[in-house]
């Protein structure tokens, strides 16, 4: 056996689940000497896919399992469970693919695909890209990125809130896509609220150097400023910020004078409820809120209640605020 088949047959044993620790350093290393090598395991990766992804059982298997990429502290364990969450990702995705992958085994050619990550509300996610830029998402958020991603571009599209960590590379421009606009940059690290149930969308520069890309309007951001784009009325606002716009990674939350009605979102999110502010009056009561000690949701419920009078009534998932 070839040591080329050597490693085929470890990424089979990765791919399902039965390699030995040992193996598996073996496996990574490999992948750490080339982009041809990690290029020859998608390769594989994807001939895998195409005859152990037949079900939808074991589909949205990989599909829970990319949602549970957490944070994690251990960078060396980190580096192991990104990769075999991308390799779930990647396989999912290839499945998808189709006829027009098998036609690129056949002819060799290299049709461009995507990988996707995802942070369903209730939860945060951590997501390492192969420039090893690092994305946090926040509840509710999802990312994705081409195949070709650091190859011929570094863009990638955002939903949601993500707070990015972008490795300098002074000959390949990081791009963030949102519906709003784009976030050009070449190392920094900065926080984009996209959420598209969200009137206001923000991007939050906290080092570095960016440009936000509006659909009519170009802006250049210092550290310590914030764009605010106004989803109804096209608007470009600049300020300056003193809160910590990455405060959520961390579970902590501030905000200065949000309305009931914005909170209820961001709330939504982070405790996987459904708010409903059944009073214009009350929706549009602003609120500053402050989270630093894991509070549930009845205990911040119940500091609202302290602070303003409203009813409230909880149906299991469902919270309904009323006057």
């Amino acid at each position: 056996m070839s040591y080329l088949d050597d490693i085929r047959q470890l990424t089979i044993h990765y791919l399902n689940g039965s390699i030995t620790k040992e193996d598996e350093q073996k496996l990574m290393a490999f992948l750490d000497e080339s982009a041809d090598n990690k290029r020859l395991f998608r390769q594989w990766e994807a001939e895998w896919a195409a005859h152990h992804l037949n079900d939808r059982q074991t589909q949205e298997a990989f599909g829970r399992f990319e949602a549970r990429l957490l944070l994690q502290s251990d960078k060396k364990n980190t580096k192991r469970k990104l990769w075999r969450s991308v390799a779930a990702a990647a396989a999912v995705v290839l499945l998808m693919a189709g006829s027009a992958y098998t036609t690129w085994l056949v002819g060799h050619a290299r049709p461009e695909k995507y990988y996707s990550f995802s942070a369903p509300n209730g939860s945060k996610a951590r997501v390492a890209l192969p420039d090893n830029s690092v994305v946090w998402l926040n509840a509710g958020s999802s990312l994705r990125y081409s195949d070709r991603f650091n190859e011929q571009n570094r863009t990638v599209e955002l939903k949601g809130e993500g707070y990015f960590q972008v490795a300098k590379d002074d000959d390949h421009e990081f791009v963030v896509k949102t519906d709003v606009g784009n976030v050009v940059v070449k190392g920094t690290k900065f926080d984009v609220s996209a959420y598209s149930e969200d009137r206001l969308a923000t991007v939050s520069l906290m080092q570095g150097k960016v440009e936000f890309a509006g659909k009519e309007e170009h802006l250049t951001m210092k550290p310590g400023e914030r764009v605010t784009i106004d989803r109804l009325t096209g608007e470009l606002s600049k300020t300056t910020f003193i809160n910590d716009s990455r405060a959520w990674i961390d579970d902590n939350t501030d905000f200065d004078a949000i309305t009931l009605n914005d909170l209820a979102k961001v709330l939504s999110r982070r405790y996987d409820v459904n708010i409903h502010v059944n009073s214009s009056k009350l929706a549009l009561t602003r609120f500053s809120i402050s989270l630093r000690n894991k509070e549930s949701i009845g205990d911040v419920i119940d500091a609202l209640q302290r602070t303003s009078q409203m009813e409230v009534v909880r149906r299991g998932k469902d919270i309904y605020i009323s006057d």
